[in-house]
């Protein structure tokens, strides 16, 4: 039992994602780094998968250069609302650095596109 509690605690350590919005907002202006909204669902069978590949490419790729956090659309739905531009979900949005977000729709969320869109907002000078 205590070896599973370990491996519970050291993977909820291990995660790439911020415990809320306002912690991941408040870290991103404060270090000014890009930050990453991945909103889904828990009905939503591809949200999972989204998460799951966001969360590797930035664990990866970008761990100390952005800011992540994951909206759940039924419990934050007007912060998910200001933040989405398409009805589909999950969709992820990256917000370069206080500045409009460029957005990825459920159906063009891959490996390339993440790269691209967080490539993209990294160039965006500070303000």
């Amino acid at each position: 039992m205590h070896t599973l509690i370990t491996l519970l605690l050291s993977v909820a350590a291990a995660s790439p994602y911020e415990p809320d919005y306002t912690t991941a907002y408040n870290r991103s202006a404060t270090e000014s780094k890009p930050l990453i909204v991945v909103v889904g669902a828990t009905w939503c069978p591809y949200c999972p998968k989204a998460k799951r590949l966001v969360g590797d490419v930035v664990t990866r790729h970008y761990r100390d250069q952005v800011v992540l956090v994951y909206l759940d659309y039924d419990r934050d739905r007007k912060l998910a609302e200001q933040a989405k531009k398409y009805s589909t979900l999950p969709e992820v949005i990256v917000f370069p650095r206080g500045r409009c977000g460029i957005h990825v729709a459920a159906g063009d969320i891959t490996t390339k596109s993440i790269h691209e869109a967080v490539t993209t907002a990294l160039q965006v000078p500070h303000e």
